[in-house]
């Protein structure tokens, strides 16, 4: 059973392998420097961190993922033909003219990306517009329900930071209103009776303020265009902004996050990794079980050593190389799947103390300039030395360095995006 699971694990591996294969630029566009050359910018923009959110792909997240609530209160006002208070801000808040009533309302998103969302708002409020001579039309009381589409600004133009402490975020929707009035009868009102549906629109600004992974706080204004109707003029004269009334709301709110915003770049394999873990792979299904039988032998060789007198041997040879780390194309950088090898060269070296390491970086000869691939070799070199001795603590002087650019000791170097490391 054990080993049928393992044959379909290496199964399923090997064929995820072989996709990613035939998905490589050089086998879809053989000979085409052109293709290699835009494949190569687009990796050295992804593995760039100063490249922004808006040109970064990044892995599609899980249904689940950075989905988030929001619930805000604050005042409203509405500016149209016969609100001529508008112009005066000293009687906004004027009990006889007042502008600026209660306003409020929830809402549900899911952010997609770094940059860009999906929102749906509920909102309530309630507005007066008066007339020339001060007295009020009635007012209205208005809900509605709007589909609006975010876009962060901050990540839009720069970089994704999940612990950034501020975010613009600019929102846009449209939805149906309802606006209800007094009933003519009584002093009540009569919601869905006594008003009009209308398409709504709307824009604004919202500035969150990160006060944790899963809380924010944010100012938000926004500004509505709503039809004449909305303040009960249908028979009056017609609106100073043509059939349009407009509606001003300033909210503060909260958001929770269900888990945060997380986002994760997407990997763009490089196919010498690939070949090396197809390698691996095919190392492991040549290697055979233990016999019995051998292992038996070999303990009773054991027994048998124990049992011969001491005598001074010669120092163990020592293993004299280990694996390659390999880089993505154009990139410097240390993968994190990269660094369980640097980690086996530092054991050995903490090990053994009298020993010292070369480390020789390769580039592609396939790709760049010689100029550049000899500095690029220079410099995965040096990355992987820096690791020994910040992350380990390795000696300095126990470490040399070199860079071959795109050719090696025996000639043209292609495909080569790797560090080797030799005990010296």
């Amino acid at each position: 059973m054990k080993n049928l699971f393992l044959s379909a694990v290496l199964l399923l591996v090997t064929i995820g392998l072989n996709a990613q294969s035939k998905l490589a630029v050089e086998n879809q566009y053989p000979g085409d420097e052109k293709a290699q050359k835009v494949y190569q910018t687009a990796v050295e923009k992804q593995s760039n961190d100063k490249t922004s959110a808006l040109r970064t792909t990044w892995v599609a997240n899980r249904p689940s993922d950075n989905w988030f609530i929001s619930a805000k209160v604050g005042m409203g006002g509405e500016i149209s033909k016969d609100n001529v208070n508008v112009w005066a801000p000293w009687e906004w808040f004027s009990d006889r003219n007042g502008y600026w009533h209660p306003a409020a309302g929830i809402a549900v998103g899911k952010w997609l990306s770094p940059v860009w969302g999906l929102r749906l708002d509920l909102d309530y409020g309630h507005t007066q517009s008066f007339d020339e001579d001060g007295f009020s039309n009635g007012g209205s009381k208005h809900s509605a329900i709007t589909a609006n589409f975010l876009i962060n600004l901050k990540n839009f133009f720069g970089t994704y930071n999940p612990k950034a402490f501020f975010n613009p975020v600019l929102n846009f929707g449209v939805g149906t209103l309802h606006t209800a009035f007094p009933d003519a009868s009584s002093a009540g009102w009569l919601p869905f009776v006594d008003g009009y549906f209308n398409v709504a629109e709307k824009a604004g600004l919202q500035f969150n303020f990160r006060l944790s992974d899963t809380w924010n706080l944010y100012i938000d204004g926004q500004l509505w265009a709503l039809p004449a109707n909305f303040d009960n003029q249908l028979n009056r004269a017609t609106s100073t902004f043509g059939n349009v009334d407009l509606l001003t709301i300033g909210t503060l709110g909260v958001t929770y996050s269900f888990g945060g915003n997380r986002f994760i770049k997407t990997p763009l394999y490089d196919q010498n990794e690939i070949d090396a873990l197809n390698k691996e792979i095919n190392d492991l299904r040549n290697r055979k079980p233990y016999d019995q039988a051998e292992v038996d032998a070999l303990k009773k060789e054991i027994n048998d050593l124990k049992k011969r007198p001491e005598k001074q041997c010669p120092p163990a040879a020592v293993e004299t190389n280990f694996q390659n780390v390999f880089f993505t194309i154009g990139s410097d950088k240390v993968r994190d799947s990269q660094l369980v090898n640097v980690a086996i060269a530092a054991e050995f070296l903490i090990s053994h103390p009298d020993s010292k390491l070369q480390i020789e970086g390769y580039a592609d000869s396939a790709t760049g300039t010689a100029k550049l691939n000899q500095k690029l070799s220079e410099k995965r070199a040096a990355s992987v030395a820096k690791l020994l001795v910040d992350k380990f603590g390795i000696a300095k002087d126990r470490i040399t360095t070199q860079g071959f650019g795109g050719t090696d000791k025996f000639g043209p170097n292609v495909d080569q995006n790797r560090v080797a490391l030799f005990i010296k």
